[in-house]
């Protein structure tokens, strides 16, 4: 296991630079030019395009693509009462922290009139769900609570039909509980495509949420102008010798269960804690039940950083800008303001990312690959639009027409210069 993972010290801090910036390529030229042909298929050919790609990538011929709202139900009749009990905690967990989101429009008095901005929220969302290895419920509650929470009266759910040719039963039940009576079984760039465009199966929708792989979010970045900012799960854990290694080391094993591509990083002022976290994982991993995809994670993304104290450590937790970043360490709280960069952070030794991930409330779809130095995770007013309101009345415009004009001149503009130097009566 020491052999796993990259380690550096601080003299060898270009090496955890250059590891850091490795994540900057969004879409490989090859998954951009396959995305570009299905999208495009799919908007041509529609229904017959989106049952080509399901059956070549999800090795589904001739099943259904609209899922019906029986179906939907009986998935939930079908939950047993204890799952049932934890769709609805996290779902009221996840609703009330994106309520508190919310924001209303305001009104500002100007010597001109009044200015205003409103409140609209999407009118209609899709909701993308992955299914490659698991059915991750989770990953529906987070975006269909944001939507909801919005205002979002219209949710469809679209996941790949990899179970038995139609969509995972959690997923189909969470669905249900949430008030979604309308669901696609396809996913993949071919699934983005058909719900932002339409098929005469699929109905347009407004806005594609939810995250997936390189094909998914390049979809959505060549179809709605860069929405989504979700590449490979990231987790950085800042400890000092204060934390538990058996819970520093579950917490990163977990992290890097997924695919095999995740990150797993260890930001620590401590050689012993290193040590110890290595020889947890070491155990930990026998008779691990995803041990594959977490070895192959740690061996091509995992990295431990030692530091000469956890101020050092919390400059390279923003340098490394992480989906998730616990901080585990005497004084944890003060080192929060410090981390400039982060999807989410996560403060001591009781807030493991798997318990936010999936019912504390926040919601886990959160910016990777660096982007969080830029980007937000996914809440309530990614499915709002605000809509400015303009009133002028005549003293405001004729106060406001030679600025206008003299502008728009500087411009060559005249028609715009004249517009505002009418007699409107």
């Amino acid at each position: 296991m020491m052999k796993v993972f990259r380690t550096w010290i601080p003299r060898e801090a270009r090496a955890f630079r250059d590891f850091c910036s490795s994540r900057e390529e969004r879409f490989p030229s090859a998954v951009v030019r396959t995305v570009t042909r299905i999208v495009e298929a799919v908007r041509r050919r529609g229904d017959s395009a989106l049952r080509e790609f399901t059956g070549k990538y999800d090795g589904v011929r001739g099943g259904r693509i609209r899922v019906a709202a029986g179906e939907l139900r009986a998935a939930w009749k079908a939950t047993p009462p204890a799952e049932r009990l934890a769709l609805r905690t996290a779902w009221k967990n996840i609703l009330r922290f994106h309520q508190a989101q919310k924001t209303g429009g305001f009104m500002l008095g100007t010597p001109y009139g009044s200015l205003s901005q409103v409140a609209r929220p999407v009118e209609r969302v899709g909701i993308h769900v992955p299914a490659g290895r698991a059915p991750l419920v989770s990953t529906f509650l987070m975006a269909a609570g944001a939507a909801r929470a919005a205002g979002v009266k219209d949710i469809a759910v679209f996941s790949p039909p990899r179970f038995g040719g139609k969509i995972a039963r959690p997923i189909l039940a969470a669905a249900w509980m949430a008030g979604v009576r309308e669901g696609y079984a396809v996913g993949g760039a071919q699934g983005v495509a058909a719900m932002v465009y339409g098929t005469k199966t699929v109905r347009q929708v407004d806005r594609v949420a939810g995250p997936g792989n390189a094909w998914v979010q390049a979809a959505k970045w060549l179809t709605q102008a860069g929405a989504g900012c979700e590449g490979a799960s990231e987790l950085l854990v800042l400890a000092d010798s204060s934390a538990v290694p058996r819970s520093v080391a579950v917490d990163l094993l977990a992290q890097s269960e997924h695919t095999g591509n995740e990150y797993a990083v260890l930001v620590t002022d401590s050689k012993v804690l290193a040590s110890r976290v290595l020889a947890e994982m070491r155990c930990m991993l026998e008779g691990f039940p995803r041990a594959r995809q977490a070895a192959e994670s740690l061996a091509k993304r995992g990295a431990i950083v030692l530091v000469r104290n956890m101020k050092e450590g919390a400059e390279e937790a923003s340098r490394f800008g992480a989906e998730h970043v616990e901080v585990v360490c005497r004084g944890a709280e003060r080192l929060v303001p410090r981390i400039r960069h982060a999807g989410a952070i996560l403060v001591g030794p009781f807030t493991p990312t798997a318990a936010e991930d999936y019912a504390a409330g926040p919601n886990h779809v959160l910016p990777t690959a660096g982007t969080a130095r830029y980007a937000s995770g996914l809440g309530t007013r990614d499915f709002i639009r605000m809509v400015s309101v303009t009133r002028l009345t005549r003293k405001g415009l004729r106060k406001l027409a030679p600025v206008v004009a003299k502008l728009a001149r500087m411009e060559g503009l005249e028609g715009h210069a004249r517009s505002v130097e009418v007699d409107r009566g």
